[in-house]
């Protein structure tokens, strides 16, 4: 299935990506994905990547996670790597491997691969578990920060987390349904904040 913007294709995820549950977050993948394609031809007859497996299974900021699959960009640069909702730097590529390390905001879900050279994606059958050390072995209030409230609009049904301005970081998205609204949190974090 594609999504057409604009004269513009872009992959969807494939209907057996379960993690992907409401409308609104199937919206925001294929928003970020129509973000990093909409500039890019697409290729006919082109073959999609695979992703076969990926190791390790988790791991905290930094670690080197190899992902295994076909049809990967041999060019490192010409694949995006996603950990759940935030983009990796891919340091090594083959077409049946990419070396990247996990990215610092690395959320719970699938591994993304877009090969940019054809504008195909593929997606994680597993997900990738971020860790975060110190490994206490429990969490405690010390471990969380202090609540902050944003606004949104009125009556706020639903919630996903995106790279929505391609910053690498992930947003927040909230749907308000008394409004009609969007509302988007952008992350403009820095390192340690």
């Amino acid at each position: 299935m594609t999504i057409e913007l604009n004269d513009m294709k872009t992959p969807y995820p494939h209907p057996s990506v379960n993690l992907l549950t409401t409308p609104l977050k199937r919206a925001i993948v294929a928003l970020c994905m129509v973000m990093f394609t909409a500039l890019m031809p697409v290729k006919l007859f082109a073959q999609t990547p695979i992703i076969t497996s990926f190791s390790p299974a988790n791991g905290p900021v930094g670690t080197t996670v190899t992902v295994s699959g076909t049809s990967f960009n041999a060019t490192a640069v010409n694949n995006i790597v996603f950990f759940g909702a935030t983009r990796a730097t891919v340091t090594v590529a083959s077409a049946t491997s990419l070396t990247v390390s996990v990215p610092t905001g690395a959320t719970y879900g699938p591994i993304t691969v877009l090969n940019t050279a054809n504008n195909l994606a593929a997606y994680s059958a597993r997900v990738f578990m971020p860790t975060f050390t110190p490994n206490t072995g429990s969490i405690t209030t010390a471990d969380i920060a202090p609540k902050v409230d944003f606004a949104t609009g009125t009556g706020p049904i639903d919630v996903a987390i995106g790279d929505i301005d391609g910053d690498g970081k992930p947003d927040v998205v909230i749907l308000n349904q008394n409004s009609s609204t969007v509302s988007v949190l952008r992350n403009t974090s820095s390192p340690g904040n």
